[in-house]
């Protein structure tokens, strides 16, 4: 039989498929994405899925710059400024669906229990300690058949983390195929 050329990918081909791709899998529970700056991807994600809330964690405060990003990414307004456009912005378009937290990624995944999302995105700390501390904090939370998932991919710490936090439970990161590469990783009904 030759190969179907129709058919859907098994995972999305890029970042901004994730959400309808979590939809079709049936997962319109609680999502989390870590590292939201402005939201201009928690946007999407609430736009393109059923995600029943999506809470959004960030610090919103200047923190150092690492290897991968530009210095001043605050953009000259303060992370309280920031938040509060989100908010406004959110509570007019999807009231109900959103939570912020503001507190560091691993201190905030301690709000959650074990099992309890169907899906978490990382995209803060780009440096390899930070990313394999938040695969190890969110992994966890993930419930069996979700998904955890990560933006970033092609920076070399990002990428080196992702495999070194996978590898050793024998899961192994698919990756979206644009420039900016989210990874993708589902996690297995039994570990």
């Amino acid at each position: 039989m030759r190969g179907n050329y129709n058919m859907k990918p098994d995972y999305p081909q890029k970042r901004n498929e994730i959400g309808p791709w979590l939809t079709e899998r049936g997962l319109t529970g609680d999502g989390v994405e870590v590292g939201v700056f402005e939201g201009s991807y928690s946007e999407v994600l609430l736009r393109t899925s059923q995600l029943k809330t999506l809470y959004l964690v960030d610090i919103w405060e200047q923190v150092p710059t690492d290897e991968y990003h530009k210095p001043g990414k605050p953009c000259g307004r303060t992370g309280e400024q920031i938040l509060n456009s989100i908010m406004r912005n959110f509570d007019k378009l999807y009231p109900g669906r959103y939570r912020p937290i503001r507190k560091p990624s691993v201190e905030a995944s301690t709000v959650f229990v074990y099992g309890s999302l169907d899906f978490v995105y990382i995209d803060a700390d780009h440096s390899y300690q930070a990313v394999m501390d938040d695969i190890a904090a969110w992994l966890p939370k993930v419930k069996p058949g979700g998904v955890i998932a990560g933006h970033d991919y092609k920076c070399p710490a990002v990428h080196r983390a992702v495999l070194d936090s996978f590898r050793p439970i024998g899961l192994k990161p698919v990756s979206t195929n644009e420039p900016g590469r989210s990874w993708v990783v589902k996690v297995p009904v039994v570990l």
